[in-house]
């Protein structure tokens, strides 16, 4: 199996193995195994089939990409990363969608925080990120990367709505009535000043690390207008 190929099979088999084990044969199988078995179980294929997919990646050749990124494309990706940085820190604070004893009561109360913005706000997060890159990055190789965690975002945060409802009664109806799937689709609103903090930290230090690892620096540790590094 070349790089290619171990890439394909990886992205399609991390979507299709967490959409039939998170939706549908999630009770089965948490029957069979058990909670904690059923959790080791997930996260063990997940780690096995996003890690193929990203060994092949690493494999491919370099290749052209489909169009030519522009410089203010990188300059959008970084507002989109600072986005994504607060959804998902704000994600981590009383979520009803996270496995948690409270859940029902946190989905009767009124949103908080991200959750103002949308009610996935950590599948959007991941979404938003994978977004990003396809824009600065338009190769094949890497479309086919994070176009699977950017579909698997999307159909998951769907997913999660239709078995919350079944498992949480009426409350997770009570919470949809209150947000959006969609970010901004209740309006245009902020998370809170703490969050947007936090994010901005948790933005500027993972694009510090970006080019720590090797990657290519980025904004805002690149001038934004493309003149240069500071």
């Amino acid at each position: 199996m070349n790089e290619a190929t171990m890439l394909v099979a990886g992205a399609l088999a991390f979507v299709i193995t967490h959409l039939v084990m998170s939706h549908m044969l999630r009770s089965q199988l948490i029957t069979i195994l058990g909670n904690i078995g059923y959790q080791i179980a997930y996260s063990l294929i997940s780690l096995a089939t996003l890690g193929l997919a990203v060994y092949g990646y690493r494999g491919v050749p370099a290749e052209a990409p489909l169009w030519d990124a522009p410089y203010w494309a990188s300059v959008v990706c970084a507002f989109l990363m600072f986005f994504a940085s607060v959804l998902f820190i704000g994600s981590q604070l009383k979520n009803p969608a996270l496995p948690m004893p409270n859940a029902r009561d946190l989905a009767l109360k009124e949103p908080h925080g991200v959750f103002k913005i949308t009610r996935h706000p950590m599948m959007w997060s991941f979404a938003i990120w994978g977004s990003a890159h396809i824009l600065v990055k338009p190769t094949m190789a890497n479309i086919w990367l994070m176009g699977s965690i950017v579909i698997l975002a999307i159909l998951g945060s769907l997913g999660q709505d239709k078995r919350k409802e079944r498992e949480m009664d009426g409350s997770w109806q009570h919470w949809q009535s209150k947000t959006s799937f969609v970010p901004f689709g209740k309006g245009l609103v902020t998370p809170g000043s703490g969050i947007l903090l936090v994010g901005i930290a948790f933005w500027m230090i993972a694009s510090w690390a970006h080019h720590g690892l090797g990657y290519a620096m980025v904004p805002p540790w690149t001038n934004l207008w493309g003149v240069g590094a500071p």
